[in-house]
């Protein structure tokens, strides 16, 4: 079935962290975001590496932190990240090495994620799902209301999860999901159309089916500058 590659779209700006301070470039416990997550990824055994999609202007400085870190040169792939995260996924997609057959889509800023989930989301793969997606259940009442704020239901909870990162795919069939919605090219895709993560795509097209993992609260994803003293104190309990 190939070896599994892991993607990491890092070619966002970030601004809502901070107009001076690039948030993958952060310390968290003395270590960058970008450095943690890479960290992590890389020490699940199951994965052959990873391919980085970064934009132009953030690329010298995150070669740097990752030459810094002393990774294998070998298990690192960089390519150019797009406008959008689905072009940036798309592009490491393209750019991942011959023989690659499953992909784990991974946030740069989820940089506490449990390697162990890597091993069992790529089981459930060889198992027969096309996808697999590590989330949390939801505990709150959930209101669907319409545009102008009324309510207009309440959703049953038992059946919600909130989707966090890594997300483990069969490559052939997030390529296949990829090329048919156009979302790879923002010339191509609908636009009416909001996708917020991967597995979204392999829905709009019918590829199936798709696993949930159950993930952790610690798996926050660094947005503002509160998230970092957060991530501070996950990390002292892990």
């Amino acid at each position: 079935m190939g070896t599994a590659w892991a993607i990491v779209p890092a070619a966002g700006s970030g601004q809502r962290f901070s107009q001076t301070q690039d948030k993958l470039a952060a310390s968290l416990g003395g270590v960058p975001v970008l450095v943690r997550t890479i960290q992590a990824l890389l020490s699940a055994s199951e994965l052959a590496g990873v391919v980085i999609a970064v934009s132009d202007a953030n690329r010298l400085q995150y070669q740097a932190l990752i030459q810094a870190a002393d990774f294998s040169a070998s298990k690192i792939i960089w390519t150019r990240g797009g406008e959008s995260r689905c072009a940036s996924v798309y592009a490491a997609l393209k750019a991942v090495p011959d023989g690659c057959g499953f992909v784990v889509i991974h946030d740069a800023a989820r940089p506490l994620l449990n390697p162990g989930w890597i091993g069992q989301g790529l089981a459930l793969l060889r198992q027969g799902a096309q996808g697999v997606v590590v989330a949390l259940p939801v505990y709150d009442t959930i209101k669907r209301c319409s545009s102008d704020g009324m309510i207009e239901a309440t959703m049953d909870r038992t059946l919600l999860w909130r989707a966090q990162t890594p997300q483990m795919f069969h490559r052939p069939a997030l390529m296949e999901a990829y090329e048919k919605t156009g979302f790879g090219h923002s010339d191509k895709n609908d636009s009416s159309i909001a996708v917020t993560d991967d597995a979204q795509l392999l829905e709009l097209v019918g590829l199936g089916p798709l696993k949930i993992l159950s993930g952790s609260v610690c798996n926050l994803k660094i947005t503002t500058l509160e998230d970092i003293r957060l991530a501070e104190s996950f990390l002292s309990q892990l």
